[in-house]
């Protein structure tokens, strides 16, 4: 049986107009297409012919993007295939091969557990394929940013495995799921919010689900199983974890900086504050960037400000209002729910950002800063979790709607003893970090591989241990102690200054979704009771 990959789209039939953005020719659309991805399943994608292509077992094979790295080692008959990269803060100099035959090494000793435990101090954004001989189970870093989706048991066919849905329906010859259009995609909750995760382990096709961080896949029988937390651990006095945090978040963007050029992203928030602090060693040498906000915005205004007192150069990025078509016609194809506002974002640094630049993001950072808590003593339920599925937009939207609910539920049920986790830390973690910015970075391949620092189990768990109150959402005090540890200039400016207007301009907002979802509904219901004209014979069927 041959699978084929979708490439028949013209080229040509666009035609770009005088003094509007280039187009982008035929090398460069497939250097662009479904870049950074890869195919698992029982055959290669055969359209893919310059994809690398990597012998798992007799019944994988890996189709890999040229841009996504790939490292496998193998012994008799075990071997574990590296999708991605990682880094070793203890051996910075240390590259991936080096670390795969470390992992290696491990599981020559201790089996699968051991190459678990092997990762916890590592970084990176990668995807493990452990053969340990008998059975292949595949497992993601620790926030899950480099994505793993795979065909559930309502396929009936091969095991298939991707980076993103989009690609298995097409090598599957899949639709979107006719609940979750109705349910979800044309509900209120999915039209209020602009940047939205799928619920749960959900995607949009029925067959397809999405591995969540913490949880390893066991290729034989398609079982996502949980593997964390295992035991509780110890609380750590708040000076000890920022001590130990910070160094860890130094020593990564260290390792990194050895291995790539490095570029980030600069707001003027508490995730991208830390990290500018942890790339101390390394920031002579990077490209800081911010997108072009408002002259008045506070991630405009503070970053334009504050690298210049640091010493270092910045660059303001504009995106623009739409994107170009051609470019438009090759982002929409590598995801199949893309967000168009990421999109206009990403366009710019195709040819802006400079080339094999590594991009340092705070992407889902707030994992251990407080964000989601019930009042006291209010029992957890999934209608209630759901409510925080968009960070606080549409939370009435969410709680009724029917998808996001049962997702939210099957995830709750799923947890078992989490230990001292609190479950709404592991919510953010798995469901806002998993889910929302995974999807986040595999949209923005398109345009720079990412590197998040906090992506590391072991520098997570440490400062989940710290006691709540030095974790405030708003006033992370844990932030603060490791920033006057590893560069106390960075907070020569502030950190989110206030925005008076923000609050009341989202309010408004959503005040002016819900009338008019309230004038049609009311407009739905006259058109339903007004009487049919049956004079007017009745409609027939288009040929």
């Amino acid at each position: 049986m041959r699978f084929r990959v979708d490439m028949s789209d013209d080229l040509r039939e666009s035609p770009v107009r005088k003094n509007r953005p280039r187009a982008f020719g035929a090398s460069e659309y497939f250097s662009l297409l479904y870049r950074r991805q890869f195919v698992l399943g029982p055959w290669y994608v055969e359209d893919l012919l310059s994809w690398t292509r990597v012998r798992i077992s007799d019944t994988l094979k890996l189709s890999a993007h040229p841009d996504l790295p790939v490292s496998r080692i193998a012994s008799g008959n075990t071997s574990i295939t590296l999708l991605g990269y990682l880094l070793d803060p203890a051996r910075p100099e240390a590259d991936d091969h080096a670390i795969v035959t470390q992992l290696m090494a491990a599981l020559s000793h201790g089996g699968f557990d051991a190459v678990l435990a092997a990762t916890d101090a590592l970084g990176g954004r990668w995807v493990l394929i452990v053969d340990d001989g008998a059975t292949v189970r595949l497992f993601t870093d620790p926030m899950g940013l480099r994505q793993v989706c795979y065909t559930n048991e309502l396929w009936h066919g091969e095991t298939w495995c991707a980076t993103q849905p989009g690609l298995i329906a097409r090598v599957c010859g899949l639709a979107f799921d006719a609940t979750a259009v109705a349910t979800y995609i044309n509900s209120d909750a999915y039209a209020v919010a602009s940047e939205r995760p799928w619920p749960g382990d959900t995607t949009p096709y029925g067959e397809v689900s999405h591995l969540l961080p913490n949880h390893f896949l066991r290729l034989s029988d398609r079982a996502a199983i949980r593997f964390w937390p295992e035991a509780p651990f110890e609380k750590c006095a708040i000076e000890d974890a920022a001590e130990s945090g910070g160094s860890m978040l130094s020593e990564l963007v260290t390792a990194a900086g050895r291995r790539y050029k490095l570029g980030m992203a600069v707001s003027s928030g508490w995730d991208s504050r830390v990290l500018l602090a942890a790339s101390r060693q390394v920031a002579d040498r990077m490209f800081f960037y911010t997108f072009n906000h408002g002259r008045s915005a506070a991630d405009t205004v503070v970053p334009h400000r504050l690298l210049p007192k640091l010493g270092l150069q910045h660059h303001l990025i504009t995106y623009p209002m739409r994107m170009d078509p051609a470019f438009a016609k090759i982002y929409n194809r590598n995801f199949p729910t893309p967000h168009e506002s990421w999109g206009r974002m990403m366009q710019p640094l195709v040819h802006k950002l400079p080339a094999h630049t590594v991009v340092l993001t705070g992407n889902a950072a707030e994992i251990t800063r407080v964000r989601f808590r019930l009042p006291q003593g209010e029992r957890l339920t999934a209608r209630k979790i759901a409510r925080f599925t968009y960070c606080g937009i549409a939370p009435r939207e969410l709680e009724r709607n029917t998808f996001v609910v049962t997702a939210t539920d099957r995830w709750l049920k799923s947890i078992g003893n989490t230990y001292n986790v609190h479950p709404l830390d592991l919510f953010y973690w798995e469901l806002r970090a998993g889910r929302f910015a995974a999807i986040d970075q595999g949209e923005w391949d398109i345009a720079q591989e990412s590197f998040t620092p906090y992506n590391c189990r072991r520098y997570l768990a440490t400062m989940l241990s710290v006691d709540e109150r030095y974790r405030s959402h708003d006033d992370p005090i844990h932030y603060r102690l490791m920033i006057r540890n590893l560069w106390p200039d960075v907070l020569s400016e502030a950190v989110n200054p206030p925005r008076p207007h923000a609050v009341w301009t989202t309010r408004v907002r959503q005040l002016r979704f819900r009338t008019m979802r309230a004038a049609q509904r009311l407009f739905e219901h006259a058109v339903a009771r007004r009487p049919l004209n049956v004079s007017a014979g009745a409609p027939t069927a288009r040929k």
